[in-house]
C-alpha cells in the first residue's frame, strides 16, 4: 500500500462528550448484551454521512482512472485470531445506526467464528480502524488499495481542557486521516476530518 500510493495522514482530536451521551441513551432502549450499540456503529454512519458530504472521498485509483462511486460501502477493520478482516457495512448512509449496530454485530459474530463470506469483505469504499479497545491514542492507519481514504479511531479518554478561560475535564477521541495524495488534496482531506469531527461532538448534525 505505501509504495503504491501517496499516502499523507492528518490528525485531530475531537470532544466525545455527545458520543458517549448518544452512545449511552441508545443502549437505555435494548435488552440483551448482544443488541448492545458500539461505538462503531455511530462511527460509520457519521463517516457516511460525511463522504455523502463530501464524495470525492469515496474514490478509488482503477490504471489511470479516478473513480468516485455514487454507492458508500464501509469496511470496519476487525481481528480474527492472527489475521486482520475488514468486513463491509453496505449503504450504511441509507441506514438508520440500529440497522448498522445489527449488521456490525453479525459480522463480528461471523468473524469470531471464521464464518465470513468472501460478498462480507468485498468492493468496500472506505475503511474505519478503531484500535481504541487496545488504549491507543493515536496511529498512522495504512490504506486499502483500491480505497483513497481510511479513519483510524483512538480510545476515550479525560483530558483537561481550556474553555472559556477555565479548565474542565472533557472525554476526548482522537482521529486519524489517510489518505492518497494521488486523488484527494490536503484541504478537502482536512475539511472531511472537520466534518466527521463536528458530527462526533453534536451527532444531530448527522440529520441536520
Amino acid at each position: 500500500s505505501l509504495s503504491r500510493t501517496a499516502q499523507l495522514s492528518l490528525h485531530t482530536e475531537a470532544c466525545a462528550e455527545a458520543l458517549v451521551g448518544l452512545r449511552d441513551r441508545l443502549n437505555k432502549q435494548v435488552r440483551g448484551e448482544e443488541l448492545r450499540f458500539t461505538f462503531n456503529a455511530v462511527l460509520v454512519k457519521i463517516a457516511a454521512t460525511a463522504l455523502r458530504e463530501h464524495p470525492r472521498m469515496n474514490a478509488s485509483v482503477g490504471g489511470d482512472e479516478i473513480m468516485v462511486w455514487e454507492q458508500i460501502h464501509i469496511g470496519v477493520a476487525m481481528e480474527s485470531e492472527d489475521a486482520l478482516l475488514v468486513p463491509v457495512v453496505r449503504n450504511p448512509d441509507l441506514k438508520s445506526i440500529s440497522e448498522i449496530n445489527r449488521e456490525l454485530n453479525e459480522l463480528i459474530r461471523k468473524t469470531r467464528e471464521n464464518r465470513l463470506f468472501p460478498d462480507d469483505l468485498a468492493n468496500g469504499t472506505f475503511t474505519i480502524s478503531n484500535l481504541g479497545f487496545a488504549d491507543i491514542d493515536h496511529f498512522t492507519p495504512i490504506l486499502r488499495p483500491p480505497e483513497s481514504a481510511l479513519l483510524g479511531v483512538g480510545r476515550i479518554v479525560e483530558k483537561p481542557v481550556v474553555k472559556e478561560g477555565e479548565i474542565l475535564s472533557q472525554a476526548m477521541l482522537s482521529l486519524s486521516l489517510s489518505f492518497d495524495h494521488r486523488i484527494i488534496d490536503g484541504a478537502p482531506a482536512a475539511r472531511f476530518l472537520k466534518t466527521v469531527k463536528d458530527m462526533i461532538e453534536d451527532p444531530l448534525l448527522m440529520i441536520a
